[in-house]
């Protein structure tokens, strides 16, 4: 196979657009000869050459091409056009046409990658598509390395991702997790510096650059940096309780009589919103972190986390919290306007802040995007659900006395009437599908289908795509929860029944079917209705599907030792693998919630479980998060937090 790569911009990310599309095709066919050109403009006239291009006239028409992602290929025996909206779009159009060629990434990370065994010698590939969503995109969570963050920016472009979110002014937290190894005494820590975390930071912030991702920055962490407190983690046992000063005492919000860091936590601290000086210490905060930090397309501007937890005093008690938010929003805007800054504000509409200001409008909807952040939902259904069923008029606002809504219809009502104040306007969800819930489904069917329906549904109510607040290490048993969003959030035609099976088909090789009847199998008989504790959970009848399951896994054991023995691609092996050590942990988990279901401690059976994880952390780093997994036990099973 011979062909030219024609570039004529000199932009970055075509640059890397047209490397990867080289080093996939040498990687695919050696004796492949490829090569790549700058050329001045697009010459129509040399049909020996494949052109990689960002404007191009049959490209669909977009709001807006900075931001809007469009793809159009026509390509025939490796000659042609793949063209982009922006340079983004045309990595992302690259990718495109390499899954075409037999090229699939089902994880992230060297073992998962799928590349064919040849070159087709011919080919015809024409796409012309614009995707369903403007956000497409993760933020980060769970406990990560360097090399665990780099994969995930790396694998984003790779199956449509656009958008990438760094928490916090330093994600400080989410890297000493795992260096430092917390939760799991095996392994010997490394105390990672403030200095080093930021060292990697800034490295995959030039990662984010060179691919066009979108930036999304900050959100945690308003409440606290400006007034002289590092917003680090929420752990106090960790990160020890910050001192305060009597001057930032004073700016702290008033809850049951005392002006206190509420729990110990900065971060989940208000403040009192109603002191001017406070909210201008809050916004000038932001004028001048985005003026230092350009690279930055999108800034979040969140109030202090948890709920129940606005000051109550004399001049706030009267003044709904998100009032006084849109009043910030509104000055922030005015403050970014007069230094010439476009910086996008994100601005989020969760717990107490779901109950939209009486009295505020934001002036300059341009200037923001809406987050819709359902926390406290239930994943039992999803935005594909009747949504006639949402109610017409909220539950009253009291202060500090709120209960949070549990139901997507409950949820959404919140969001519509915060729509008729933000009119059309940009907006996207940030769910937690990956935090904790996939957990609830250890063969992640369950998880895929209401991802699948969510991201379909998000149209529908009104909503331009999805940031996913999540773990990154969440491919265990598979990636097809992973996938199927990322499918979904380009295509929301996408069907879960016709992308499980191609998924499989790819992961698992000639036994996929069996490996897809394991995992849904898996799914049904530990129940993510029960295992969310949205059942009554002592059931015999349960007991019996968790003793089932563990037969299950032992009947299933000769296919997967059969396809790790005989498996000659790597990835392909690594999937059964994991399957295998899968099967062990799905052992031992069904045992443990077998005895609950039966009326006994589910705690000891866990701890068998823990120790497994524990033993097996290095194995599974890759796929799966085990400071996630005990945060989820400790704080939502054993100790209910919503």
């Amino acid at each position: 196979m011979l062909t030219k790569i024609a570039v004529t911009s000199p932009n970055e990310t075509i640059a890397l657009a047209a490397d990867e599309l080289k080093r996939y095709l040498t990687l695919i066919d050696v004796a492949a000869e490829v090569s790549i050109a700058q050329m001045l403009s697009y010459d129509p006239s040399l049909s020996d050459v494949l052109w990689l291009l960002d404007d191009y006239e049959s490209l669909p028409n977009v709001t807006d091409p900075e931001r809007d992602d469009a793809i159009f290929i026509d390509v025939t025996d490796y000659h042609g056009i793949i063209a982009g909206t922006n340079p983004r779009a045309v990595l992302i159009a690259v990718y495109r046409f390499l899954r075409e060629l037999g090229c699939n990434w089902i994880r992230f990370g060297a073992d998962g990658e799928i590349l064919p065994n040849a070159l087709p010698e011919n080919i015809k590939v024409k796409h012309c598509e614009t995707p369903s969503y403007r956000h497409r995109g993760v933020c980060i969570e769970g406990a990560v390395s360097y090399d665990h963050v780099m994969d995930m920016i790396k694998w984003l472009p790779k199956v449509g991702m656009n958008c990438y979110f760094n928490q916090f002014f330093v994600p400080f937290a989410f890297f000493d997790r795992w260096y430092g190894h917390h939760k799991n005494p095996l392994l010997t820590p490394h105390t990672a510096t403030r200095a080093e975390v930021e060292g990697m930071v800034r490295r995959h912030e030039r990662e984010v650059s060179r691919r066009g991702l979108m930036y999304h920055a900050v959100g945690h962490g308003w409440t606290c940096e400006p007034f002289g407190i590092d917003a680090i983690g929420w752990d106090t046992s960790v990160y020890g309780i910050p001192e305060v000063s009597p001057e930032l005492e004073a700016c702290l919000a008033l809850v049951k009589g005392k002006r206190e860091l509420y729990d110990g936590i900065a971060l989940n601290t208000q403040l009192c919103y109603s002191q001017e000086l406070v909210r201008e210490r809050i916004t000038d905060a932001i004028r001048d972190h985005c003026a230092a930090h350009p690279e930055i397309d999108y800034i979040h501007f969140w109030l202090g986390d948890g709920m129940n937890n606005h000051c109550e005093c004399d001049g706030c008690k009267d003044t709904l919290p998100s009032d006084y938010y849109a009043m910030m929003l509104n000055d922030l805007d005015k403050k970014l306007t007069d230094v010439n800054l476009k910086t996008r504000v994100v601005f989020l509409v969760y717990v107490d802040l779901l109950w939209p200001p009486q009295n505020e409008r934001i002036v300059n909807p341009d200037r923001f995007t809406l987050m819709f952040a359902p926390i406290t939902r239930s994943y039992s259904s999803a935005y594909t659900a009747d949504m006639s069923k949402c109610p017409d008029t909220l539950p009253p606002f009291e202060r500090n006395r709120l209960k949070m809504p549990r139901s997507v219809e409950d949820n959404v009502a919140f969001l519509k009437k915060w729509q008729e104040l933000f009119s059309g306007g940009d907006s996207f969800i940030f769910d937690y599908h990956f935090m904790w819930d996939h957990f609830s489904d250890p063969g992640y069917t369950d998880i895929a289908r209401v991802l699948r329906d969510d991201m379909a549904g998000l149209e529908d109510i009104g909503l331009g795509g999805m940031v996913s607040c999540q773990a990154f290490r969440v491919f265990f048993p598979t990636g097809l929860p992973m996938n199927i969003m990322a499918r979904t959030l380009w295509d929301k035609s996408t069907t879960y029944s016709g992308y499980s099976e191609e998924f499989y088909k790819v992961s698992f090789g000639d036994d996929w079917k069996c490996a897809l009847e394991y995992t849904e199998m898996m799914t049904r008989l530990f129940d993510p209705v029960y295992m969310r504790r949205e059942k009554e959970q002592i059931d015999p009848a349960q007991a019996e599907h968790f003793a089932e399951a563990q037969t299950l896994i032992k009947d299933f054991a000769p296919c997967v030792d059969r396809n790790i023995k005989s498996s000659q691609n790597k990835s392909l092996r690594a999937s059964w693998e994991y399957l295998r050590l899968h099967g062990e942990y799905c052992s031992l988990l069904a045992a443990a919630w077998e005895t609950r279901a039966r009326g006994g401690d589910l705690k000891e059976g866990f701890e068998k479980l823990a120790e497994w994880v524990r033993q097996n952390e290095l194995a599974l780093s890759e796929v799966f998060d085990l400071y996630e997994f005990f945060f989820t036990y400790e704080y939502f099973v054993f100790s209910r937090m919503f």
